[in-house]
């Protein structure tokens, strides 16, 4: 069960370090889903949804050493197969599921001890 919601939060987060990341201010400029968002004004300026959850996965994967911060974000992020993300990581595919499931403990952990912050 922990496993399964470890990883739903993982792909959540990869989902909005993307969308963050190709929009710059965290939205694409344009897309299907934000054509039918409710807008904030007249002006067609749309209210942005701050994604508590994928935050607190960030907070805590800021805080993993830089190997398993860069694993995380080969290993959900970037695209690719898995033997081409050991490639990149410079380590084995089994080094690379090793490294995650210590992601996944980390992060567990420190979800479970921060209270959830509101935006």
């Amino acid at each position: 069960m922990a496993d399964e919601y470890i990883k739903v939060r993982m792909q959540q987060w990869a989902e909005w370090l993307l969308q963050r990341e190709s929009g710059g201010l965290g939205f694409p400029s344009e897309c299907s889903y934000t054509r039918m968002q409710q807008r904030s004004d007249s002006s067609g300026c749309i209210s942005p949804n701050i994604d508590v959850d994928a935050m607190q996965v960030e907070d805590a994967v800021r805080e993993l050493p830089s190997y398993l911060r860069d694993t995380a974000r080969a290993f959900y992020v970037a695209p690719g197969t898995i033997e081409q993300k050991a490639k990149a990581l410079r380590c084995h595919r089994d080094t690379v599921y090793a490294r995650i499931e210590k992601v996944h403990v980390f992060v567990l952990n420190c979800l479970a001890l921060r209270p959830k912050k509101i935006a």
